[in-house]
């Protein structure tokens, strides 16, 4: 049974999009609202798309404010979802959704057209997925993605759809080793951020560790977003930003500001050109202009 979504968006006074209500209609014509939303990101067209891992359905929203599509519903056919966890358009051509109780990453254009899932098909009858519950992806300037394997606590690197290239974070000891892994996110300059609690943890291209940065600074919950090579972390009251691999600056407090309700606290950021936006659980509001231009 295919379902239709469609998410009706009020302009709220500065520029602020809030999630009001979802239309899902069926044969039966059944309406049910909007659950909330889990992650978003932005493409370079300012094109915004939405994950709902309740509804389990991803929204396309335009660069004017507009909902012009939407896919999901739960299962576990090529145009479903089972409890999607990150979500990445990186190029303005692809969007990548971590679809995690699927054990997959399924690939759409960026009309939300079905591509490919990876790995490819599902795992013959008595044998494994080559990872499971994968929390979240990210892909570099070359094309190659790098998965968050939640079962595994691990990153896996695929350079193509067919098959992992390599795999690291659960080996050896310290700061090296990933104890919890939830977000990964690669710079302009092909380094790996990785969320590991409420740490964030470098590795070269190669999954070669090179430093953990913000441990005792950083307060849960946590999510993170990259901006060329700058890297932007929120935290419960904080918004930092990252130019290097060692120097943190407060871009902005903004305590209980943000936050409507108990219902609506901030589950996500990403950056377009020169603001930083924030997701809530209702609603999409910039957050804070920023000085570099041409950033996305």
């Amino acid at each position: 049974m295919k379902y239709l979504v469609n998410i009706i968006i009020a302009a709220l006074l500065g520029g602020d999009f809030c999630f009001c209500q979802a239309v899902r209609s069926d044969s039966a014509g059944a309406v049910v609202s909007f659950a909330n939303a889990t992650a978003f990101t932005v493409d370079p067209r300012g094109n915004r798309y939405v994950l709902d891992a309740i509804q389990n359905v991803v929204v396309k929203i335009n660069s004017s404010g507009a909902p012009v599509r939407s896919v999901g519903g739960y299962g576990w056919s090529d145009l479903s979802l089972d409890q999607p966890r990150d979500i990445n358009a990186p190029n303005g051509l692809d969007v990548y959704i971590a679809d995690y109780g699927n054990h997959r990453i399924v690939r759409y254009d960026h009309n939300l057209n079905f591509v490919s899932t990876i790995p490819p098909g599902s795992a013959p009858e008595g044998k494994d997925p080559p990872f499971r519950y994968p929390r979240s992806v990210a892909v570099s300037r070359l094309g190659a993605l790098y998965i968050i394997d939640g079962d595994n606590g691990r990153i896996v690197k695929y350079s193509n759809e067919n098959a992992i290239d390599q795999s690291f974070g659960n080996t050896g000891t310290g700061d090296a080793r990933l104890r919890a892994p939830v977000r990964v996110r690669v710079t302009a300059d092909d380094r790996l951020y990785v969320q590991d609690g409420t740490v964030l943890k470098v590795f070269d291209a190669f999954g070669s560790f090179v430093v953990a940065l913000g441990e005792g600074l950083f307060r849960p919950p946590v999510t993170f977003t990259i901006d060329q090579s700058s890297v932007y972390i929120a935290d419960s009251s904080r918004i930092y930003v990252m130019d290097g691999m060692r120097h943190i600056d407060t871009l902005m407090n903004f305590g209980q500001s943000l936050y409507t309700g108990k219902r609506d606290s901030l589950i996500d950021i990403a950056v377009f050109r020169d603001t930083l936006y924030a997701l809530t659980q209702k609603r999409i509001t910039p957050l804070a202009p920023l000085k570099r231009s041409g950033s996305r």
